[in-house]
């Protein structure tokens, strides 16, 4: 399939057309350039530039919602990949409190940089000094995934347990187990 429209894009940058490239290129591309990027470069002049740059690939990356709470991408990748595996995954669960700078910055939309939960932040919210991150690292397969973060200012032990409540609610939604939970933090987390 990739070759196919390898070669159809060959023929369209000879013809000087637009180039439209399917997702088993983009996902060619994406894979090839992360693990090699020197390959990348290589085979991009090998089938005269038939590629997309690397600044188009830079791009395609950032089309993923960042925003805080849980991210429905990464459950859903997580999902195909225990479909795609031949045993059941397991993983272990991390997270972690990270010091962010306090500021509040207009993006256009909306003030970022408040505290957010994930259903945006609340009318007289505070700034947030914190990211609460969570991430999921594969035990029996080879992968570290992040599942989404908090920005929050202070938790009590009692709502960081029902946040991490339902990542492991949603974990166990996309076919996936979870044997360990690592946090390097605060102590709150232990007097619940």
């Amino acid at each position: 399939m990739v070759t196919v429209d390898l070669f159809n894009n060959l023929n369209r940058k000879k013809l000087k057309k637009t180039i439209k490239y399917t997702p088993a290129i983009k996902k060619f591309c994406l894979t090839l350039n992360y693990y090699a990027p020197k390959a990348y470069d290589y085979v991009r002049q090998t089938f005269n530039t038939c590629l997309p740059r690397p600044k188009t690939l830079s791009k395609w990356y950032g089309h993923i919602k960042g925003d805080p709470g849980f991210n429905k991408e990464s459950f859903q990748a997580l999902k195909d990949k225990a479909q795609l595996s031949h045993h059941r995954l397991i993983c272990s669960l991390k997270f972690d409190e990270v010091a962010i700078r306090r500021q509040k910055i207009w993006d256009g939309k909306k003030y970022i940089g408040l505290e957010d939960m994930g259903a945006g932040a609340e009318e007289g919210a505070g700034l947030a000094s914190q990211a609460l991150v969570f991430l999921i690292v594969g035990i029996n397969h080879r992968f570290k995934l992040p599942l989404g973060y908090c920005l929050i200012n202070s938790l009590t032990g009692e709502q960081k347990a029902n946040l991490i409540k339902i990542c492991l609610t949603k974990c166990s939604e996309s076919d996936i187990d979870v044997v360990s939970m690592t946090c390097d933090g605060h102590t709150a987390i232990l007097l619940h």
